[in-house]
């Protein structure tokens, strides 16, 4: 072979070479490329979880019936002195205690940067805040309606029956200014002074605290639960309600804070707040002088499971089941604190608030507090439970 076949020949063979060179870096960067793994693409945050349920209280104007959850054993007793008098509820799964729209935080945009590559990177999200929509809670008249009716009675024909034979058969003692009674016939003569003495006390409590001195009401006065209950449509565990009269069994250790609750009862309907419950029963609570709820166990057991607030505006704790009353009670009783406390009013401060908002149909009341999902947590977590009784 001569020199130039010789050194065309060598030259093929270096062009073949480099040509494998770069096939196979191409194939090698194809095979890293593919293998390379993908980044999701962005998407916004979804919105929160509120992490717990509140309770909701089935209300009708006939419940259902339902299954009561698993109760303390100390729930299921008598109530003593002290202790809260019993009344019942229907719960579910339901919104949360002061419901809102969790706000979310916006996101900063990513700083400025020098270099060529961050004009060309994708621009951060940016999340709105989310605005809370606020409106005044308006509690109709008609879902508290049972309140007034003889015997808190969906039916008016029986109860009145009821109620016409009940005083029939009483002992009726007129007192003039002092009021109307209705006693037992089983009861020994002068078992009614002490009440009378108790009607007092709550008259005089009722003019201090909340400015008001309605007529006295016609009070009913039971020789023993058995008839109270038997003449009414209230839970097994009441020991005194309010209907429009007072209701109340003579010789009870309690005696006296069941005449102040039920006074206070009487002082609002006779001014025209008869909603929402919630504040009936807290104010009344407060009028009494009732400690019992501010127990940590009671607290904790409000902190797991809230009552939501559509609730607590017209349940009436007569007709819950015993162990809801006494949370409805302790939702109640710390409600009306905790608002005092935020807005530092006294008793009859909130009772003219609440009085403001009064029309012929309906309660209208506005504390945007309660929109707030940590406010009545935050208000116990700052020592509610320390706090004096009344104000």
């Amino acid at each position: 072979m001569s020199d130039r076949q010789t050194s065309a020949a060598s030259q093929t063979r270096t062009v073949l070479r480099i040509c494998g060179l770069v096939l196979v870096g191409a194939l090698i960067a194809l095979v890293r490329a593919r293998s390379r793994p993908q980044l999701p693409a962005l998407s916004a945050p979804a919105p929160a979880l509120n992490p717990r349920p509140a309770q909701q209280l089935s209300i009708a104007v006939e419940p259902a019936p339902s299954t009561p959850p698993a109760l303390d054993p100390a729930f299921a007793q008598e109530p003593e002195a002290g202790n809260p008098r019993a009344e019942s509820v229907t719960v579910s799964a339901a919104a949360p205690l002061f419901p809102s729209t969790p706000s979310v935080p916006l996101l900063p945009p990513a700083s400025a940067s020098a270099s060529a590559s961050a004009s060309t990177a994708e621009p951060a999200t940016v999340v709105a805040p989310m605005v809370l929509e606020h409106k005044p809670r308006r509690v109709l008249r008609s879902a508290v309606a049972a309140w007034s009716k003889p015997g808190l009675c969906t039916s008016v024909s029986d109860a009145t029956s009821a109620r016409a034979s009940l005083a029939s058969s009483f002992r009726r003692l007129e007192l003039g200014e002092r009021g109307s009674l209705f006693l037992d016939p089983r009861l020994p003569a002068d078992a009614e002074l002490p009440l009378v003495g108790y009607l007092d006390q709550a008259e005089n409590e009722v003019r201090r605290r909340l400015g008001l001195q309605p007529p006295r009401p016609i009070t009913f006065i039971y020789a023993d639960q058995q008839l109270m209950k038997a003449s009414a449509c209230i839970n097994e565990d009441v020991v005194a309600f309010y209907d429009g009269a007072l209701h109340i069994i003579a010789g009870r250790p309690d005696a006296l804070a069941s005449v102040l609750h039920e006074y206070a009862h009487h002082a609002l309907f006779s001014a025209g707040v008869m909603a929402p419950t919630w504040a009936h029963e807290g104010i009344a609570m407060n009028i009494a002088g009732e400690s019992w709820w501010r127990d940590s166990h009671f607290l904790r057991a409000l902190l797991d499971g809230p009552f939501g607030m559509d609730d607590m505006d017209r349940a009436i704790a007569y007709k819950l089941k015993p162990e809801q009353a006494v949370a409805f009670y302790v939702q109640s009783a710390a409600l009306v604190e905790c608002v005092m406390r935020a807005r530092h009013w006294s008793l009859r401060e909130l009772f003219v608030a609440l009085s403001d908002g009064t029309s012929v149909e309906s309660m209208t009341y506005d504390f945007p507090e309660f929109e707030r999902p940590s406010f009545l947590s935050d208000c116990i977590g700052q020592g509610l439970a320390a706090l004096p009784a009344g104000r």
